[in-house]
């Protein structure tokens, strides 16, 4: 294959949601992935995020789907900021902010209807 590919060697890389949270876990996976001849791992997330960074949203991704929905998403703001990720929270909004929906309100149950075919004793 490496002569087919002008002398490079092919390397093998897997795309996975998630790798265990804990460290020893994350190694030991890692390990048995490198033994099965896995080169590299890339995370689902990253490659999400790398290609929401360099959507433009002005242009047009008529041949990819999967781009010109995720650009329509960035335009819109459906995305989350990766940055504001890093500090688990979204920015607080402002007591006055135009977009804030003001706080639901009780609402009084309707007086029963009146009932006009009921008989009135004489």
């Amino acid at each position: 294959p490496a002569r087919e590919l002008g002398g490079v060697t092919p390397v093998c890389i897997l795309c996975v949601s998630d790798l265990p949270s804990t460290r020893l876990a994350r190694r030991a996976t890692l390990e048995v992935l490198r033994a099965k001849g896995i080169t590299g791992v890339l995370l689902f997330r990253t490659i999400l995020t790398e290609l929401i960074e360099r959507i433009e949203v002005s242009k047009s991704y008529e041949k990819s789907d999967v781009l010109q929905v995720l650009r329509i998403l960035k335009n819109y703001g459906l995305l989350k900021d990766a940055q504001l990720e890093l500090f688990g929270r979204r920015p607080r909004r402002r007591k006055n902010d135009p977009t804030r929906m003001p706080p639901a309100q009780p609402v009084k149950p309707a007086p029963p209807p009146a009932n006009h075919h009921a008989r009135h004793a004489p």
